[in-house]
């Protein structure tokens, strides 16, 4: 993210707005920034108790030089803001999963909210997405394309030249044209 680009706030509930009379919920008190310069006002204890990753971060005392934003620590993450977004609104509980029942659940970015749930340690978001890609086995194989694909495509490679040689490995048989008559 470059330092020219304004910080924008993620859309509800992750936006920071808050008003007092009407809302119940209690303010978020930590910062997730995008790669694309989105902040997302998260929970300490949502994050703590969703993820593995961000426990054992959040037991040990922040830094003192930290980034913050309106009193609170900013934490800067390598994912995209459509990442985030979908990742943490299937760690919140409270949270609507209403477009993620549809068939475009597995499109788009799937492969990559499902690596940042792997590398976070959403646990529970990474089990929903597997029973999700499971549910349409349709998608299974795009799903794995996609994640061979994120990761560089070495396997990819590897499957093109496997089948690319299969004719020298499995020699088509000749057909007897005599049977048939």
């Amino acid at each position: 993210m470059s330092n020219d680009s304004p910080i924008q706030d993620a859309p509800a509930p992750f936006s920071g707005a808050f008003d007092p009379e009407h809302d119940t919920r209690p303010r978020a008190d930590f910062i997730l920034r995008s790669s694309d310069g989105v902040d997302f006002h998260v929970h300490r204890a949502i994050l703590c108790f969703a993820s593995e990753c961000f426990d054992g971060m959040f037991s040990m005392p922040l830094p003192p030089d930290e980034l913050q934003r309106d009193s609170l620590p900013v934490l800067p993450l390598l994912e995209p803001a459509a990442v985030l977004l979908r990742l943490l609104r299937l760690a919140y509980p409270a949270s609507t999963l209403a477009h993620y029942d549809s068939d475009n659940a597995l499109e788009g970015d799937f492969v990559a909210v499902y690596a940042a749930a792997q590398k976070y340690g959403f646990c529970g978001v990474q089990q929903l997405l597997d029973e999700m890609l499971a549910a349409q086995p349709q998608h299974t194989f795009r799903f794995g394309w996609g994640a061979v694909t994120t990761l560089g495509g070495a396997l990819a490679d590897f499957i093109e030249w496997v089948f690319d040689g299969i004719d020298v490995l499995i020699p088509p048989r000749p057909y007897a044209q005599e049977s048939f008559r």
